[in-house]
């Protein structure tokens, strides 16, 4: 049985870092202030593979988190690296591989950050990413398809497998080896959908569930905070998060209140 006493894990999700605030996006000074507030309350960010261990109860972590982004948009490398960088943190980047782009499409203006075009990454720009270890790269599948989340098809399943399987074989192809992690498009996700994760060779994915991680928590199903929320939700969140106790309970509210909405 996993201890009590096991120290919970947050994961922080986020989609853009941009000059203004709109639904997924945080401000340049909002994300300083985040990373800033990480750093005095003693976290530290999490790789894929500690997080594994740190699940798995191989290795201790106290005041660890996970910083996420997905997408998989070019200000990633242009303005969150670099504040990343700036207090000594990592980040993972679950990008939909159908949307990353084969050749570089010209330097960031300030044009187009004001504008808020969805301008995705390249592979270039993601290897250099992955290249200074600041982020590291796993799937938010091929294609992230809204119509999956009403879709009565009786070939759905397939559908989604097939998806994935192309997003992981993309970053084979891109010569990324190591074990792929999976962010599940709006934390959409049903049962027998992660019951093909491991034909599939993910054993980790991750919702929009709030909450914290621990040792012995269903890896299939990672809980997240929302990073666009207001900061002091954030705060509270990982302060309660950080303490088992409450974060178990946390954690316990939070399943209750989404089974009370019908998802899984």
């Amino acid at each position: 049985m996993t201890p009590f006493f096991s120290s919970p894990i947050p994961v922080i999700a986020f989609h853009r870092v941009l000059p203004y605030k709109n639904s997924i996006s945080v401000t340049i000074d909002e994300f300083d202030h985040y990373l800033q507030w990480f750093r005095k309350r003693g976290f530290r960010s999490l790789t894929s593979a500690q997080f594994e261990r740190a699940l798995a109860g191989e290795e201790v972590v106290e005041r660890g988190l996970v910083i996420t982004f997905d997408d998989g948009y070019r200000d990633n490398c242009y303005i969150a690296a670099p504040l990343l960088e700036k207090y000594g943190m990592n980040a993972i980047l679950f990008v939909v591989t159908g949307k990353i782009k084969d050749e570089q499409t010209g330097q960031p203006t300030d044009t187009w950050l004001e504008e808020g075009d969805e301008r995705y990454l390249s592979w270039d720009e993601i290897k250099s990413m992955v290249d200074s270890g600041i982020f590291e790269l796993h799937s938010h599948t091929h294609s992230h398809d809204s119509s999956w989340i009403n879709s009565s098809s009786a070939n759905i399943r397939q559908v989604v497998q097939q998806d994935i399987a192309i997003s992981v074989q993309t970053l084979r192809d891109q010569g990324y080896t190591h074990e792929i992690h999976l962010a599940w498009p709006w934390g959409y996700f049903r049962q027998e959908w992660l019951d093909d994760l491991s034909a599939l060779g993910i054993r980790f994915s991750y919702t929009t569930q709030p909450g914290t991680n621990y040792p012995g928590c269903d890896i299939r199903k990672i809980m997240r905070l929302s990073g666009e929320k207001p900061f002091d939700y954030i705060k509270r969140l990982c302060s309660v998060g950080s303490s088992p106790a409450l974060g178990r309970a946390l954690n316990s509210a939070s399943r209750t209140w989404s089974a009370m909405r019908g998802r899984p």
